[in-house]
């Protein structure tokens, strides 16, 4: 190998690694400087066999930047994009994995070329969860709500989130125990270990679990944000058993494995011919219901009067969804879709998620709400008769020992 072929090489690897941690669009400017080393040896090389390797070289990183712009163009993701959360926001936590901190109010914003889709702050209670409107009163009718982003609410303000709008069309409290990348495992090992017990004080008489065919993986352990997360597997009788965390099973050949994917999941080409997680495994959807059935379970012996169900975001309408859902229906739990409140959701999903993000918007939380209250918990509309938990206003919220952070890149 001459001096100037390792030169390229070990330049090449450098603003490789460069590239996929700093750089927007990574590998367009990974394929781009390949390029332009392969021309660079070509016209260089000192003969033509060397020459002719350059240029076979080049021609192969052609084809790869070819694909990778038609990826980024077919998918319409050609954006710069930075989501920020404040820091501080979020901490490991003994039960659930990770969490956000206790009685803080974070900025959150996401900005995609250079226009603002959100700019937003979210509160959290002394107990960990995002504040409802009304204030637990021990003894008083609660209702209960768990699942990931969806239900706590991501790029909303705190009155927009669905149980936000539940308690105020019931008039009963809510607790919000969704956070962002949670699953149905975060779900039980909450009920399990007292997290759920601590926060509601009230008298909790239903409990709401939104949920989309992603907990699959999320239950499974396939998320790299979730390698301290509470781990399930399924018992000699098919019931969830707990089996410590994720990071537990995870081998140094399956952590590289992972980080790895991560990596190749920021090329628009992988994600377009290769995709992320699409095969769901047997084993996995069976702990997905496992999780949920325990999860059921456990809430009826502690609250006998509890009423359970699952809030199924049936977007698009395929054969994953119909099965999971009928999964969830066998355990026997009530499932209610999403396209119910909404029909024309599969096709027409963009009017009722934030652009660039995927998460339901103010509105899509307002339509469900009206559903929830009349179809899940069949209560009277009452629009809230009780003192609201928080006040909105910022000032107000830094006032009543609620720290507000500076928002600063995640």
């Amino acid at each position: 190998m001459s001096w100037r072929t390792l030169l390229i090489t070990v330049a090449g690897i450098f603003f490789t690694l460069l590239f996929l941690n700093q750089a927007p669009l990574p590998y367009l400017w990974i394929w781009l400087m390949w390029l332009g080393f392969a021309t660079l040896g070509a016209t260089r090389a000192g003969n033509s066999t060397v020459r002719a390797v350059y240029f076979n070289a080049g021609v192969v990183v052609a084809c790869f930047l070819c694909l990778e712009v038609y990826a980024l163009i077919e998918e319409q993701s050609a954006t710069i994009s930075d989501r920020n959360y404040a820091r501080g926001y979020r901490s490991a936590h003994p039960h659930l994995g990770y969490g956000p901190n206790k009685g803080v109010m974070v900025d959150a914003s996401l900005v995609v070329n250079r226009q603002t889709v959100y700019d937003v702050s979210y509160t959290i209670n002394a107990t960990g969860q995002r504040i409802g409107p009304l204030t637990l009163q021990p003894g008083e009718d609660c209702i209960l709500f768990f699942g990931g982003s969806f239900a706590f609410g991501e790029g909303l303000h705190d009155d927009e989130t669905l149980p936000w709008r539940v308690g105020e069309l019931t008039g009963l409290a809510t607790i919000n125990f969704g956070f962002h990348g949670y699953g149905p495992h975060q779900m039980l090992s909450a009920i399990q270990n007292g997290v759920v017990e601590e926060a509601a004080t009230c008298k909790p008489i239903a409990a709401i679990y939104w949920t989309l065919p992603d907990h699959v993986f999320r239950a499974a352990g396939y998320k790299l944000w979730d390698a301290d997360g509470p781990r399930y597997i399924l018992g000699p009788d098919g019931q969830a058993l707990r089996a410590g965390t994720f990071a537990d099973a995870i081998t140094a050949t399956d952590r590289a494995l992972r980080k790895l994917r991560a990596k190749l999941d920021l090329s628009a080409a992988y994600r377009r011919f290769i995709g992320r997680y699409s095969g769901y495994e047997d084993e996995d959807i069976a702990i997905f219901l496992a999780v949920i059935a325990a999860s059921r379970n456990e809430l009826k012996a502690r609250y006998p009067e509890i009423e359970f169900s699952v809030l199924f975001w049936d977007a698009p309408e395929d054969a994953i969804n119909a099965r999971l859902q009928a999964g969830i229906e066998a355990i026997p739990t009530r499932v209610y879709r999403v396209s119910a409140s909404i029909p024309d959701l599969a096709v027409n999903r963009d009017a009722y998620t934030l652009a660039y993000d995927g998460h339901p918007t103010a509105a899509t939380n307002e339509k469900l709400a009206n559903y929830v209250v009349q179809e899940i918990l069949a209560v009277p509309a009452t629009h809230g008769t009780r003192a609201l938990a928080m006040p909105l206003n910022p000032e107000t919220a830094v006032q009543q020992n609620v720290p507000r952070q500076v928002k600063r890149p995640r």
